[in-house]
């Protein structure tokens, strides 16, 4: 997949809130179980990332590839 196309679909799921629009005061990290995506909704094996994320809206559990997590990183810095 582009860097074009992820940095889109990045967009889209911090525009419909399957992830957050920032980075959270804290986050924690383990490999993949094989949920699906928050940014591309592939499944993540053990080669992606399991965020969870606590921050000042809450938390939550985030399923990424990390390549999704680079453009997911860049969109939040863009904002």
């Amino acid at each position: 997949m582009s860097d074009e196309t992820l940095l889109l679909q990045a967009r889209e799921a911090i525009r419909n809130g399957r992830i957050p629009r920032s980075h959270p005061q804290r986050m924690w990290r383990r490999a993949g179980i094989g949920d699906h995506c928050a940014i591309c909704s592939g499944s993540v094996s053990e080669l992606g990332l399991d965020l969870e994320f606590f921050g000042d809206d809450g938390g939550g559990k985030f399923p990424i590839h990390i390549d999704c997590f680079a453009a997911w990183e860049s969109e939040c810095q863009n904002r």
